[in-house]
């Protein structure tokens, strides 16, 4: 009896070995779905109008077609997703470097990406008219593009890098003239959210070594957020939210503590979050074609990655079962995510595209992952060394089993499902 006990167990084991193989070569950003997301920005780089402007016009100079005043981000609807946009193209390109539009991704690049051209987008930012302009929204996503062009190995890259100097010094300089005139922090659920932009400016601080930035950044997260307390998720979402202000605060605060910190932190400001039951539904579209509705496609996506940075976080001081909790719900967002990216409609092309890269690149791969949060994503090999302690002991219940398998749940063959049935329609 107990021999059958034993081969029962192996087998057992080994289909959950077999489940965990195959996740981990399907939890990957391969080319094919690379080439898919690079067309969505290509799209509309060039694309000037429908265009949103955010400047105030100082003057009858700027009654003008935008890309006069913003030569380089121009298109794309809105100079952010225009800037995000050329951040998800290098991104791609630096893992992928013979995507099937490389030399069209160069050419845009050396054409746009001059010393020239980047002296006429900081005007505006020079302008007293405009000192709040893409306030830090885009700021935030300056830091994100440069840091891609400083840490690749290529001489364009570095001419392109520091062509954009100026631009990244003046936004440096602004983030801090701004943390020392705000009170209170901005909760918003739209671009004005400082926990999303401070945790952009965190992470570019640490890139970059600069200690002076990144230790003003803590200081302002500790300043707003260390006495938040109770938070509910029955406050969210607002209608318009493409960010979670309550998710954002906590990914953030992952960083900037040390994990046993964190833990006591979360307890007091989102104790739902670490309960077995915990359960976040996903946000629901009526109407894809409203740009302020498809904001919530947005949501399920930035829910995810900051749901995995939590999750990553506390990885070595919450059970399994919250750990498999918090996994089905960062599923369920990110299949719901990934779908809304074959819409069709402008609303969402013109920006959705970056929200599944920044997850996918950001959050899924071992390499990029080591300063979001305060533990780091487990790596496969450690998955591994989980299985073969298993086998060899066999001595857990098959409650147990089915915990694990949950935890290995398929999240990556649930969107990538959805590419799948992308591919069969036009980009």
């Amino acid at each position: 009896m107990q021999k059958k006990l034993v081969l029962l167990g192996t087998f057992c084991i080994l289909m959950v070995s077999n489940k965990l193989t195959l996740e981990a070569q399907e939890l990957k950003l391969n080319i094919d779905i690379a080439e898919k997301l690079v067309q969505l920005p290509l799209a509309c780089l060039e694309r000037q109008f429908p265009y949103k402007t955010g400047i105030t016009f100082s003057d009858s100079s700027l009654a003008t077609a935008p890309i006069n005043y913003h030569p380089i981000f121009y298109g794309c609807f809105d100079w952010h997703s225009s800037l995000h946009g050329h951040w998800l193209i290098i991104s791609l390109l630096k893992k992928y470097p013979n995507l099937s539009s490389r030399e069209k991704i160069l050419e845009i690049f050396n054409t746009n990406f001059t010393e020239e051209k980047f002296k006429k987008e900081l005007t505006i930012f020079q302008d007293s008219n405009n000192k709040s302009f893409e306030r830090m929204y885009g700021w935030a996503w300056a830091f994100q593009l440069y840091s891609e062009l400083i840490t690749w190995n290529q001489s364009d890259a570095k001419k392109w890098a520091k062509a954009m100097e100026p631009l990244i010094a003046t936004f440096r300089q602004n983030t801090i003239k701004f943390l020392d005139l705000l009170i209170y922090p901005i909760r918003s659920g739209e671009h004005t959210n400082l926990a999303f932009a401070l945790r952009m400016a965190y992470d570019f601080a640490v890139l970059t070594e600069d200690e002076s930035f990144k230790q003003r950044i803590i200081k302002a997260g500790l300043q707003y957020y260390k006495q938040d307390k109770n938070a509910s998720f029955s406050w969210e979402p607002s209608g318009y939210d493409f960010l979670s202000p309550i998710l954002e605060e906590a990914a953030f605060m992952s960083r900037i503590m040390t994990e046993s910190d964190y833990k006591k932190w979360l307890k007091q400001f989102l104790p739902d979050i670490l309960k077995k039951d915990f359960n976040l539904p996903v946000a629901q579209v009526k109407d894809r074609t409203d740009g302020k509705l498809v904001h919530l496609d947005g949501l399920n996506l930035s829910r995810a990655w900051c749901l995995i940075e939590i999750k990553n976080a506390l990885s070595k001081s919450i059970p399994l079962q919250s750990k498999n909790q918090l996994q089905e719900c960062i599923d369920a967002h990110l299949k719901a995510g990934f779908q809304s990216l074959k819409s069709g409609d402008y609303a969402g092309e013109h920006w959705l595209a970056t929200f599944a890269t920044y997850t996918l690149l950001k959050h899924r791969n071992k390499n990029d992952i080591k300063n979001s949060g305060a533990a780091g994503i487990r790596t496969r090999v450690q998955r591994k060394n989980q299985i073969t302690f298993y086998m060899l002991s066999f001595s857990f219940s098959c409650q147990q089993k089915r915990s694990l398998r949950n935890e290995l749940s398929s999240t990556y063959s649930l969107f990538s499902h959805s590419f799948t049935e992308t591919s069969q329609e036009p980009a």
